[in-house]
């Protein structure tokens, strides 16, 4: 028979001591797993981390416990007079160095033992109990004295290291007992019944596997192994410790995959009104903040807070924080390799604030104040996630807490004080609690409007047009609706960057009838803002004004509103004191309230504006308020003048001056201010008759006979514009007013209002004078005017029995005939809708237009409701991109190409 050779001894050997230290360990992770003292460890608490090779002088083993307390263990497969003459000097080096400390032990684990050694383990467990030695074992313990002794230990450290010392037969190699025992551990109790043994003999590899990299590992890193492994886990809320953080890590997986429902999510039901969520792909991407220092520079939302992992989110009301942070959190929740997130309204946690300070909260407080009391499971599994600072806290709205925000901010600034370093945090609030982010030491980044924030507006359109089914399936109803869409956000650009806001003006002109939307920009601006109060505000805070009923709250809140608004517009700002006798004046005399109460409920009401809407906004406290954007103040201070009619003659003086758009508005709003701008202008004429003008845009509506002398003060001031723009003054300026002529764009102006037959051949004479172009333009516009007044369709044959010179098209010259296919037609682009070009069956885009039809069209300046195969847009070019085709005359459009 072959003898091995030596060297082929000394590798089975140390592959052999290899297996025994692996087992070893993993019997250890077993007990970790099980959260259950290791029998034959002196310690009775559960083990918590586990090293191997570790930089100490006994380096094989070292366990910590839960208890604080030590064991350093050496692992041999037999108990040889070498290897343990070298366990005690590595013993002895512990001792003397203070690594191992009172409480701790040192051990020798051997898988086969000597009936010397044995002796020796067993005198050593009589001494600790206390027993009388025999006088075998006393001359083992003698003998390890001496051991001692050699290695430089004195009487004192020979005690400490008599009292440490012990010796364990454990093989946990395969097929031995150890495994067995392990296997039996893990059995039902931390994997489904009947994969115990290779549960263990994963762990096993593992920490094998651990040696070699001479790391560390603890109770989760435990339980990966055996998930790396994919061994079935056993969940059970009342079982052993290791299926309670099973079951507590389900609990999660269920709590991410809810979050993880509502990624890209709008949550159009918090509105109140009849909608149903809107999913928004890439919605999270899009959100936007500025970061600190950087005012010119915006950073996407998720990179920040991903980056930083703690910051303070401030921003203006309606701009989307709570919308943000719950987005924020669900593309968390939908990575399992990010924190898990926990998001709560910080006003949740008042309730849970002592009686008086200081102010202290636990981080139980807030996953209750998150979950409720109804999800002990999760509670628990969350706990732990945040004390080992694997969760992002998400606080949301300190601004809600009002008069409790100082206890509330000291509470959580002494727990993030005691939470880990690496917890990431984000709190978010609008700007009047700014001064907070000092508090709570996080740096403070600004929201700003979300990229696309157009397309995610047309997907509400979209979505509401769904919902309403055949009333909205047309073509026409969502191309009417856009271009009232288009036209709001050209006239008011300040509201509809507000997210809130443009949310609310989008679902009230496409939710309601076209009649029942408010026709006039006043009306539609006063109901929007009075939707944001009563179904956006009162839903999510509770708001009171004293000595008021709940059902009057909101009237109370939008009336004073008008007076503060008053002062503002007025002064472009006003003092704290001012608003507030203003608004305790309106209290007494219109809502009957006692002075004092009237003086209470005008602090509430101010706060309101002030921090909770955001509106009428101060730096400090009770400092001077200004407009959050100046359409807030005019709308207001409309108001206010339209409910004062015996002084609304007199303030309609002085506004239309000083502050027309709050004049024109206020013309919008009441026929008396109507009348009272009118006669104004018709008295001042000039600049005050483009005020009519813009207030006749807006919907206001003035007297006929009134309207009869404006249109002719109008026509009397063509004269007095010039033909063309002066020239640039200088030959470095881009001078983009070039061949422009401000009087043709004024009699443009004046074509689109409903002027008499005599007023229009004015109109079309002086445009006559200036070009046949501008003639063409000119007569359809006023036909179509015609048409409207006369409640008749406007068509192309209207235009046909037009007694105008015939349109010629620019490059042909070809003037329309008898057959309605070969006159000259405008193409107009999508992309411009103010663009338009001009061909007949001479140019050379003819042969791709003439396969459609011409229709009656409503006009040139209503091209787009007439469309052609609007769901079949014809691509002429590639320039000009998608367009369609409508019968109008070819003069007036620009010119043929």
């Amino acid at each position: 028979m072959r003898t091995a050779k030596r060297g082929a001894l000394g590798g089975a050997s140390n592959e052999a001591g290899a297996s025994h230290r692996a087992g070893l360990a993993a019997l250890l992770a077993v007990y970790g797993l099980l959260e259950e003292p290791v029998p034959w460890l002196r310690s009775d608490a559960p083990p918590v981390l586990l090293r191997m090779e570790a930089d100490l002088h006994v380096d094989d083993v070292v366990v910590d416990f839960r208890d604080g307390t030590r064991v350093f263990i050496q692992a041999k497969l037999s108990a040889g007079r070498r290897a343990f003459e070298d366990t005690v000097d590595q013993w002895c080096r512990a001792v003397a160095s203070g690594e191992c400390k009172p409480g701790d032990e040192l051990l020798l684990v051997v898988a086969r033992t000597t009936a010397t050694y044995q002796s020796l383990a067993d005198a050593l467990v009589s001494r600790r109990d206390g027993a009388s030695p025999t006088a075998a074992a006393a001359g083992h313990l003698q003998q390890l004295r001496r051991l001692a002794a050699g290695h430089g230990l004195d009487a004192s450290g020979t005690q400490r290291l008599l009292d440490a010392a012990a010796i364990r037969v454990v093989d946990a190699r395969d097929n031995n007992p150890g495994e067995a025992l392990g296997t039996a551990c893990l059995n039902a109790a931390v994997v489904l019944a009947g994969h115990g043994q290779a549960a263990f003999r994963a762990m096993r590899a593992a920490a094998r596997t651990q040696a070699e990299q001479r790391s560390s590992s603890d109770q989760g890193i435990w339980r990966s192994w055996l998930t790396d492994a994919h061994l079935p886990l056993t969940a059970d809320a009342s079982g052993s410790a290791a299926a309670r953080l099973e079951a507590g890590e389900q609990a999660i997986k269920r709590y991410r995959a809810q979050w993880a429902q509502t990624q890209d999510v709008l949550p159009l039901a918090d509105l109140g009104l009849g909608l149903t969520s809107m999913t928004v792909p890439g919605m999270t991407k899009n959100l936007r903040a500025t970061p600190p220092g950087s005012e010119n520079k915006d950073d996407k939302l998720v990179d920040a807070v991903r980056r930083q992992g703690r910051l303070f989110l401030v921003g203006r009301p309606g701009a989307g924080k709570t919308v943000a942070s719950r987005l924020i959190a669900a593309r968390w929740a939908a990575n399992d390799r990010a924190p898990v997130p926990v998001w709560l309204r910080l006003r949740d946690l008042i309730p849970r604030l002592p009686a008086t300070g200081p102010y202290r909260l636990e981080v139980r407080d807030l996953i209750d104040a998150a979950l409720g009391d109804a999800q002990p499971l999760l509670t628990e599994a969350l706990l732990a996630r945040v004390e080992q600072g694997q969760a992002l806290l998400i606080l949301d709205a300190l601004d809600e807490t009002l008069g409790h925000r100082d206890p509330v901010v000291e509470a959580v600034t002494d727990l993030i004080g005691r939470l880990p370093a690496d917890l990431d945090i984000l709190v978010t609030s609008r700007h009047s609690c700014l001064h907070s982010a000092g508090l709570l030491r996080l740096p403070v980044y600004r929201m700003q409007d979300p990229w696309h924030l157009t397309d995610t507006l047309d997907r509400l359109l979209l979505a509401v047009a769904e919902q309403l089914g055949d009333e909205a399936a047309d073509v026409g109803w969502k191309a009417e609706r856009r271009a009232r869409i288009a036209h709001s956000r050209h006239a008011e650009p300040d509201l509809w960057r507000i997210p809130l806001m443009a949310t609310l003006m989008v679902l009230l002109i496409a939710q309601r009838p076209v009649r029942a939307v408010p026709s006039g920009r006043a009306g539609l601006l006063q109901e929007v803002i009075d939707s944001s109060v009563r179904q956006w505000e009162m839903r999510r805070t509770t708001l009171t004004v004293p000595d008021t009923a709940p059902e009057l709250t909101a009237d109370v809140l939008f009336d004073c509103f008008d007076d503060i608004a008053r002062l503002v517009a007025a002064h472009g700002s006003a003092p704290w004191q001012h608003a507030h006798s203003a608004v305790s004046d309106r209290l007494q005399q219109h809502w009957g309230k006692a002075a004092g109460t009237a003086a209470a409920a005008a602090r509430h009401i101010l706060e309101h504006w002030d921090a909770t809407a955001g509106v009428f906004i101060s730096d400090i406290p009770q400092g001077t308020l200004t407009a959050r954007t100046r359409l807030f103040a005019e709308i207001g201070e409309a108001r206010w003048a339209v409910r004062n009619s015996a002084a609304l003659s007199q303030w309609m003086d002085q506004a239309a001056v000083e502050r027309p758009e709050s004049a024109r508005l206020a013309a919008s709003l009441s026929p008396l201010a109507a009348d009272a701008l009118i006669n104004l202008a018709l008295d001042q004429g000039d600049g005050m008759l483009d005020l009519v003008h813009a207030a006749i845009k807006d919907g206001a509506v003035f007297p006929e006979a009134a309207l009869h002398t404006y249109r002719q003060a109008q026509l009397d001031r063509l004269t007095t514009f010039p033909d063309r723009h002066p020239p640039a003054s200088s030959e470095y300026v881009i001078d983009l007013s070039v061949g422009k002529s401000p009087r043709a764009e004024f009699i443009i102006r004046l074509a689109s209002e409903d002027l008499d037959t005599s007023q229009s051949e004015q109109l079309c004479a002086a445009a006559a004078a200036m070009s046949p172009r501008l003639e063409a333009v000119v007569t359809a516009l006023c036909l179509e005017q015609q048409a409207q007044r006369n409640g008749r369709e406007f068509t192309c044959f209207r235009l046909r029995a037009c007694p105008q010179r015939p349109a010629r098209c620019a490059r042909t010259g070809r003037s329309r005939g008898r057959d309605a296919s070969s006159w000259p037609v405008v193409i107009q682009s999508r992309r411009a809708p103010t663009s338009r070009r001009v061909c007949c069956a001479g140019c050379p885009l003819w042969p791709q237009a003439k396969a459609l039809r011409c229709r009656p069209v409503a006009g040139v300046r209503s091209v787009r409701q007439s469309l052609l195969r609007p769901d079949r847009p014809v691509l002429l070019d590639g320039v000009w991109g998608p367009v369609w085709l409508s019968c109008v005359p070819a003069s007036v459009g620009s010119r043929c190409e």
